[in-house]
């Protein structure tokens, strides 16, 4: 080895090795610098799929009337509609309110408020566990890639505009995110489910 003012040179014989290794050098570069493209935007479109993951820009809960009974929502843009058969409410072992609604497909989401008054809005988003929700891609699945919660992720929320004796009733929206860091958006979420 050659020492040269502090500087550590490996001997090289070729030089096409060097040749060889600066032209990597130089390819990886123009690589990394052609990948930052500066292209991120730090705050989504208030409109499409992202509108529900839009924290700077939460959504005003005007959709209730764009709603299919007995829950709708779109799941990245794409329209999910629960059929009656495989919706159901139901309360959890600590009196929370529990809406489970599926369609043929194996899709499901599931809504979970532990207090649900008629009027309120709550918030979803990471580690909340008294108001959350997920999405069942493939629902008996065991695989956790098919699994998507809302206390995953950092935003979401519920308004709830009736909940009695014999209805509950409102709008949702939230992010899901897996346990491997994949991202959905739930947006124009709507429920109407008689108890």
């Amino acid at each position: 080895m050659n020492l040269k003012k502090g500087i550590v040179f490996l001997p090289c014989e070729n030089n096409i090795m060097k040749r060889n290794l600066l032209a990597i050098l130089s390819i990886l570069t123009v690589t990394i610098l052609a990948s930052c493209s500066g292209a991120y935007n730090a705050n989504p479109s208030t409109s499409g799929a992202n509108y529900s993951a839009n924290p700077l820009n939460p959504p005003k809960f005007d959709w209730a009337s764009q709603g299919t009974a007995p829950l709708s929502c779109d799941i990245n843009g794409s329209h999910f509609v629960a059929s009656d058969s495989l919706t159901t409410f139901a309360f959890n072992s600590t009196n929370g309110n529990v809406i489970l609604g599926g369609n043929s497909g194996g899709t499901y989401i599931e809504l979970i408020m532990q207090v649900a008054y008629s009027g309120n809005q709550y918030s979803m988003g990471y580690h909340n566990f008294t108001y959350c929700s997920a999405v069942y891609d493939s629902y008996g699945n065991p695989n956790p890639v098919y699994n998507y919660f809302s206390y995953l992720g950092n935003v979401g929320g519920f308004d709830v505009t009736e909940n009695d004796s014999a209805r509950i009733s409102g709008m949702f929206y939230f992010q899901g995110i897996n346990v491997y860091g994949t991202v959905i958006n739930i947006s124009n979420g709507y429920f109407n489910i008689a108890k």
